[in-house]
């Protein structure tokens, strides 16, 4: 089992860095139009599509890279893959903002996911609409857009939360106050992002920006004025992790040491000795939320923030052989579209059926 210290260290280095988004590529030099950011981070180029041909045969595979970077082939795919443009993605989250506010959509963190980087993020601030909730904390509402060079993920688009006063990031903690608000184009021949009207498309999709957000204000203040007690608490990490709710018990295994000692081994339907780590590092997570950052204790808010704070700052770490912590590309690319971003969303709405 890991050092309590050890965990504490981890909570202490990393939550509430709120640049760690940054890990997964680069934080804009203050805001930026698409345009800037096409230009200034390397999204000024053409994905395309060469077909693989073996002896003078085609053999119906293509190869999908930079039209000014043929060595780095993100995926090999058939002819029914049309990858969408990133300037395109870009441009139409920005004409998505011009539909509900007269000024330019303002990129606050763009960046390029995995070891060829196959897909690419960029988050577009809108802070003008912030939230204050009751107990004084301050949230900024970000529009999101995540996608793929290679197909192998669609493009979305969706509302995230950034918990400002207190730097812990709720960062793709919500999908929207409904996942299913989340608008998703596939990349296939028939590019719905060359529709005319796909803006308004999206509009209609994600539903009215201030209205979900309006939402999401009532719901965490709801999430602070309701109480959990430790135990429930306890309950509802465990529920979100698949693991038990019953503390790690060793019993003998009829087997023994060297020494004479009886070997032991985890009793069935106790908590594991890796469960009990998850356990300790939200736990941590809970102490840093409501000790330091004054989140009210035993509600379902401080339980909901000690999950998401654990999935976005904990679970991205690894410790290399120098005992160096660092933050894992792939585990955060999984906050954005992946197990993580999915398990947030579920806490969300948990937290609210508690509620």
């Amino acid at each position: 089992m890991l050092e309590q210290t050890d965990i504490d260290r981890k909570v202490s280095e990393m939550y509430g860095r709120n640049n760690i988004m940054s890990a997964l590529g680069t934080k804009t030099d203050g805001l930026k139009t698409a345009d800037e950011i096409i230009e200034q981070h390397g999204f000024d180029y053409t994905v395309v599509t060469t077909p693989y041909v073996l002896d003078d045969t085609p053999t119906g595979w293509f190869a999908v890279h930079a039209d000014n970077n043929p060595s780095v082939i993100w995926q090999w795919v058939t002819s029914n893959f049309a990858p969408h443009q990133p300037r395109d993605v870009l441009r139409k989250g920005e004409d998505l903002i011009s539909l509900f506010d007269n000024e330019l959509a303002n990129f606050s963190n763009v960046g390029k996911l995995g070891k060829k980087k196959g897909k690419y993020y960029a988050q577009i601030s809108l802070g003008h609409l912030n939230i204050s909730l009751a107990n004084g904390d301050t949230i900024e509402p970000y529009l999101n857009i995540a996608s793929s060079h290679d197909g192998s993920v669609a493009t979305r688009y969706f509302l995230s939360f950034v918990k400002i006063s207190c730097q812990n990031t709720f960062m793709h903690a919500i999908r929207t106050a409904d996942i299913e608000k989340t608008f998703k184009v596939k990349q296939t021949k028939n590019n719905a992002l060359d529709n005319p009207n796909i803006v308004n498309v999206m509009a209609e999709t994600l539903g009215f920006i201030q209205n979900q957000i309006d939402v999401v204000q009532g719901d965490i203040n709801l999430m602070i004025e309701t109480p959990m007690t430790m135990d429930e608490m306890i309950d509802y990490w465990c529920e979100l992790e698949g693991m038990s709710n019953i503390p790690q018990e060793k019993i003998p295994n009829g087997q023994f040491n060297k020494d004479g000692s009886e070997k032991m081994i985890v009793k069935q339907g106790t908590r594991s000795t890796r469960q009990e780590n998850i356990l300790s590092s939200i736990l941590a997570c809970y102490a840093k939320e409501v000790n330091e950052l004054g989140t009210p204790s035993e509600t379902a808010y401080a339980a909901w923030n000690a999950y998401t704070g654990y999935q976005d700052h904990i679970k991205v770490l690894k410790t290399d052989k120098q005992g160096r912590i660092t933050v894992s590309a792939d585990s955060m690319a999984q906050n954005v579209i992946g197990v993580s971003a999915d398990r947030k969303a579920k806490a969300y709405k948990m937290a609210l059926t508690v509620s």
